[in-house]
């Protein structure tokens, strides 16, 4: 199965990070979002500024799983095409990169922007909101919203956004709600 070594990439990719750049990292869950049901994600900044030493603005890279149902096509019962059995793992990269909306107090609030990637197996739920293709799919996204997060000190993070993402040579209107932890 393709996806169990792409999980044991992901889970040595973010080890080794965590381990390495804790100082500007975070952990945090979302909900609906780029993972389109929802994903637990991982990011952390590239480079920081070299005449503050903190990582406020900048390109980061974003890695997330979530689960998804996983979708059996049930041709033997009409009113019931679809039906669902066990689930599937759905992995998500991105690059993004935010913001701060205020230097001169360090609130922590943040204008988000970035462009990601859905790895989606065969019948997942991109399977279920498309076409039904029964066959993996990379799914892009976009998103742009609010993100609090301290420059200052570890703690809450929390963020919404828009995430439109591109599936069956159409732009589908989503949103995400992310809550989780920042580390400084």
């Amino acid at each position: 199965m393709p996806y169990k070594k792409l999980a044991c990439i992901l889970i040595f990719v973010i080890s080794t990070y965590i381990t390495k750049a804790q100082r500007h990292s975070a952990l945090f869950a979302e909900a609906g979002g780029s993972g389109i049901l929802g994903t637990i994600n991982y990011d952390f900044r590239f480079k920081e500024d070299i005449n503050t030493g903190k990582f406020k603005d900048g390109i980061g890279l974003r890695i997330g799983i979530g689960l998804s149902p996983k979708y059996i096509l049930d041709t033997i019962i009409a009113h019931h095409p679809v039906s669902t059995k066990g689930i599937t793992p759905l992995f998500l990269v991105g690059i993004n990169t935010f913001t701060c909306l205020d230097y001169s107090r360090s609130s922590g609030s943040n204008i988000e922007f970035g462009a990601n990637l859905l790895y989606a197996p065969k019948n997942s739920i991109a399977d279920k909101k498309g076409d039904f293709k029964e066959t993996s799919r990379i799914i892009p996204s976009l998103n742009a919203g609010y993100r609090f997060q301290s420059d200052v000190e570890s703690g809450l993070l929390w963020r919404i956004c828009y995430t439109p993402y591109y599936l069956d040579n159409k732009v589908h209107h989503w949103v995400g709600a992310s809550v989780g932890y920042n580390f400084n």
